[in-house]
């Protein structure tokens, strides 16, 4: 008999490797409106694993709200499906997409499941492990509590739902803007993690207050000039409330207050406990300013048909760069923040490849 290979560091590419794998079985589950956002944009929101987390405590939190009023598990069922694709306003065959879709679903988990075995055998990684067991309990839960159930649910056409199966999908505080940005600050703040790592080893004089404000101001507000530029072309200015171009204004300047404090070396020799204050003011006065400027931009464009295809092309595009800020910000994570010191990686291991 063989003996096995000796215990040995976790090296960034494998954790890597497994979390793009679980992430990518979740993401491709068509489990229709992810936190109340239509399903064309789900795999990409699929990517963060706050929004998998939100989206699971959703679905169970009305599982049990409807059983209750409605005195029925299976009518609550049946409420819960509808709403995830019966009245989904893009009409693309979701519903039966996700149906015929199942055995190769589930022949796709159980190739990650090797995957999963590895980092949950590995020591030392609890970051990889937490986002690992949202993927794999989002994708686990909406399976049980959703498709194996759906088998005997007949969902009416779109117009003929009653008005207990709406939900709110606009607005400050309706859950798909809570729940982009809880996941786009989430995954920021790892990029900044990994920033300040970057600095730190080459010697440059930026510390976590600039590189927050360069951070958000570079892929977090400019984004959001962009979207501005667009919708001022598809609408009449007129139209647009002066209110419209302060919260524009106040996440373009936010950000770029902070990273002007460069220039004052007193504060970047402030405490930890100081830095760490500041940047979350500024991040958190920056995601309620996003807030405010996407309920003003998606309320001047979201009635009737044409303006519907605009929003449509923006909810796409800025749904894309959600996607690629996540797989970004992983691979400067797990290169230049993660220590492979103090893990350890069991020598059987390698036989699961």
């Amino acid at each position: 008999m063989s003996a096995q290979p000796a215990p040995a560091p976790v090296l960034w590419y494998s954790l890597f490797w497994g979390i793009l794998a679980i992430a990518v079985n979740s993401m491709s589950q068509p489990s229709g409106r992810v936190c109340e956002s239509p399903a064309v944009v789900g795999f990409m929101l699929g990517s963060s694993p706050i929004i998998c987390t939100l989206d699971v405590l959703i679905l169970v939190v009305r599982m049990a709200y409807y059983s209750i009023s409605l005195k029925s598990a299976r009518k609550a069922i049946q409420v819960v499906v509808i709403q995830r694709f019966a009245l989904d306003d893009e009409n693309s065959g979701t519903f039966s997409d996700f149906r015929k879709n199942a055995i190769f679903r589930w022949f796709f988990f159980v190739l990650t499941v090797a995957q999963a075995i590895k980092i949950f055998a590995f020591e030392g990684i609890i970051w990889t492990k937490v986002w690992a067991s949202m993927y794999i309990g989002s994708f686990l839960i909406i399976e049980m509590l959703v498709v194996i159930p759906s088998q005997w649910i007949d969902i009416p056409k779109k117009g003929s739902e009653s008005q207990l199966h709406r939900v709110k999908g606009s607005g400050v505080w309706s859950m798909p803007y809570i729940s982009v940005v809880m996941g786009t600050v989430f995954l920021l703040w790892f990029t900044i993690q990994a920033s300040t790592s970057i600095s730190n080893a080459h010697g440059l004089r930026m510390g976590a207050l600039q590189w927050t404000g360069l951070i958000i101001l570079l892929f977090g507000s400019l984004p959001f000039a962009l979207t501005s530029f667009y919708v001022f072309n598809i609408t009449n200015k007129t139209e647009v409330h002066r209110s419209y171009y302060w919260w524009l204004l106040s996440i373009v300047v936010i950000p770029a207050s902070y990273l002007l404090s460069m220039l004052f070396g007193e504060l970047t020799n402030l405490k930890d406990i100081y830095l760490t204050v500041f940047t979350s003011l500024m991040t958190g006065a920056w995601a309620l300013c996003g807030l405010r400027w996407a309920s003003t931009t998606f309320d001047y464009i979201e009635s009737g048909e044409p303006q519907r295809m605009f929003l449509r092309r923006i909810e796409v595009a800025l749904s894309s760069y959600f996607l690629f800020l996540h797989l970004a910000s992983a691979i400067l994570y797990y290169i230049y923040t993660y220590d492979p010191q103090e893990t350890i990686k069991p020598g059987w291991t390698e036989q699961l490849g």
